[in-house]
This record gives C-alpha cells, structure tokens and sequence, in this order.
C-alpha cells in the first residue's frame, strides 16, 4: 500500500533555529542554514520516492513556509491538489522532575493547549507570520482554505500511553539494552541523567505509537527500535526504499535524488509536475512492491527484470478488454463520420472497411491525449530517465 512518511525533523530544525529560546551564535546560525539545506533535499526525496509526507507541526506552522520557499505558491498549491501533504498538529507531552523527587514517577504527561498548539488555523497564521516578507491577504486566505483540512491531531490519550509504555520497559529490564544500569531497579530512584533519558524514551514511543496508529512509516529508526522488531517492519521497508533506490541509482550512474536537487541548486519547481506523471506513481507503487519482496532482496536485479519484461497495460487481460471497447468506440464513431447514420448503426465493420488506416491514427492520438502511455510497455527505467533528464539540465527547469 502507498507509504506515508511522517517527517519531524523540519519543523524541530525550524523551531530551535528561527524561534529558539535564545539568540542563535553566528556558529549555530550558519549550522542551522546548513540543516535546513540538508532537509530540503531529504523533503525533496521523499515527496519523489513517497506517496505522501505528513509534517509534525508544533504550534508555530513554520513547515508551510519552508515549503513556499522550496516551490513556491503554486508549487505548493499542486501539491496539496496531488494530495502529498499532511500536516499533524502536535498537542501530547512528556516532562521530567529534573529535581530529585524521591517517591514520585520521573515522568509526566500532558498537552499542549494554547491556540498556536491546538487550533489549526491559529497554527498556520503564526507560521505565515514568521515570514519575511509575510504573503499577502489573499494568498494567506486561498493557502489557509486549502491547508485547514490537511491538519490532524494525536489522540488526547496518547502522551499519558506512551509514559505507562516506557515506564512498563523499564521495570521489564527491556531498557538494558538501552544503556540503563542493572543498578537501578526502581524508577523513581533513576538519578537525573536516567530520568532524562527515560524521557526521551517516552517521547520517541509517543511518535512512535502514533505511526503505527495512523498507518505512518519514517525514516527515523527510534533508539529502542531492536525492542520490537516485529511491530517496526513497516518503519524498516521505508528506510530500505530509499536505501534500494540509492542502489539502482548508483548502478544506472544517475544521481541520487539528494544529489538532484543540489545540481539543480535548490529549485524544486519541477517536482509537483514530475511527481504527478503516470510513470513516476507507477515508480514509487514498483519500488515498493519490489523491496517488500523478500522473495527478490537484490534490488538492482529486480529492476534489470523489470527492464527486460516491460509492463504493457494492454497486455494484461484488463487491458485487452479495455482495447478492445476502445476499438468498438472509435470503429462507431468513424463510421458515423464517413458514412452517416448507417455508418453508425454498421459500426466497427465500417470502420474496418472503410476506414481502417484510420483507426490506428484515432489509437495513436488517444494514447497521446487520453490514455497518457497505456499502449507503451512500462519499465522503472521511464522514471529514471526523467531524473537523468532533470540532471543533465540543472540551471534551466522549466517554469510551471
């Protein structure tokens, strides 16, 4: 089934660099330029390799403007009409005592509650607001139209889920393995370091509990992830996708998509209309579907046998039934174009008859117009030399 990444990284990059707690150092300024630059490419392989990317926002919707910046307007207008985004609004919240409190629960769950963290369209308009220069009125009130219903939010009871999780590994003696001391047996007598890490535990359980609530995979392989091998699979076949592409792209020595998007010197214009085309959805349906084979794990030899058997829609028996109507179609409509109503009632014999170099010339002009390739046999390699295309091209891409 089509794979949503859930992405977290952008809008915490975006938090601790454009609205952190305390003036940024020229040193830290310059890293976190670096960062942003770094997941730009990542967003731009993951909407290419992904059905879909849903962004954790926290309060401030600072990832709607890090995606104006990266398409534009109506880059990101073709986007959410493609259905590629998602936006969750974060509310659940793990805490710490960082005081010693003997007796008491290290850990503590909550929700945020302010607009910014629990009102969707008060989230979007800081994050407009955060921008420099902040778009105008009008762009502000078609983007917020179309953005509102992308938002979801966790379950209420998610945050208070994942500390009984955490608290129940530890007191298991799963977390061991996490680096926790034999020592300490007793939670509440975890010093502050241990209550830290216990934290951040709880929080990485509460990103991942929802993953797989919702469906979600990422590329992000929690600390505790070898705890339980048999619930992550499907946050595993996620970071294997990009790993397999990464394969085939360094045996065709074509870039990687990372690596694209920095020759194409960070204009992601062409994306929403590259990753729209048949070719590239029937790409990233292959892609999957040959890495969850495990009857197939050498990818690059799953894609040279996909080169060798191209994939014609009319071969297949759906396809020649569908040829077949077509033909019936065309012959009808020709016939009433040469011959009148007669013509019509006689149908696909006129057509054949009279007409027949025609009817290959209606087939072609349908494939071009309507079908979009269905009659030429697909391979992995169409995708593949889309990118190698964009590539050999970087300082031009068409404006669309």
């Amino acid at each position: 089934m089509p794979q949503t990444i859930f992405q977290t990284e952008v809008s915490d990059a975006l938090r601790t660099y454009l609205i952190g707690d305390r003036p940024l150092t020229a040193r830290e300024t310059a890293e976190g330029l670096k960062r942003l630059k770094v997941l730009e490419a990542e967003v731009y392989e993951q909407l290419l390799l992904f059905e879909r990317i849903s962004f954790k926002v926290v309060g401030e919707n600072l990832v709607v403007p890090f995606l104006l910046k990266m398409f534009g307007s109506k880059g990101l207008e073709a986007l959410i009409d493609q259905d590629a985004l998602n936006f969750t609004l974060w509310t659940p919240s793990v805490t710490y005592w960082v005081a010693d409190m003997p007796g008491l629960d290290p850990l503590q769950s909550g929700m945020f509650n302010s607009p910014a963290h629990a009102d969707p369209e008060q989230s979007l308009e800081l994050g407009f607001r955060a921008m420099n220069p902040v778009p105008d009125g009008r762009l502000r009130r078609l983007l917020t139209k179309k953005i509102i219903p992308l938002y979801s939010m966790p379950r209420s009871t998610l945050a208070a889920d994942a500390v009984r999780l955490a608290n129940s590994s530890f007191e298991s003696g799963k977390l061991r393995l996490l680096g926790f001391s034999d020592d300490v047996t007793d939670l509440r007598k975890l010093n502050q370091d241990g209550r830290k890490r216990l934290c951040s535990c709880a929080t990485e359980l509460l990103e991942y509990t929802h993953q797989l609530e919702t469906g979600l995979t990422s590329y992000t392989r929690p600390a505790f992830y070898t705890l339980f091998q048999d619930s992550a699979s499907k946050l595993e076949l996620a970071g294997r996708i990009a790993d397999n592409f990464q394969a085939i792209a360094t045996k065709t020595d074509i870039p990687d998509l990372k690596a694209l998007f920095q020759l194409l010197k960070g204009n992601a214009t062409e994306l929403p209309r590259l990753r729209a085309k048949r070719s590239s959805v029937r790409f990233r349906e292959w892609l999957e579907a040959a890495t969850a084979d495990s009857a197939d794990p050498d990818i690059v030899k799953a894609y040279i046998k996909a080169l060798e058997a191209p994939e014609a829609f009319f071969e297949t028996r759906k396809g020649k039934i569908t040829k077949s109507f077509i033909k019936t179609v065309l012959g009808a409509g020709l016939g009433a174009a040469l011959a009148g109503p007669e013509g019509a009632a006689g149908g696909v014999a006129i057509a054949h008859t009279v007409g027949g170099p025609a009817i290959e010339m209606g087939l072609d002009l349908l494939d071009e117009l309507v079908l979009s390739g269905l009659t030429k046999g697909w391979t992995p390699r169409i995708f593949m030399k889309d990118v190698e295309t964009m590539a050999q091209a970087p300082t031009s891409p068409k404006q669309q």
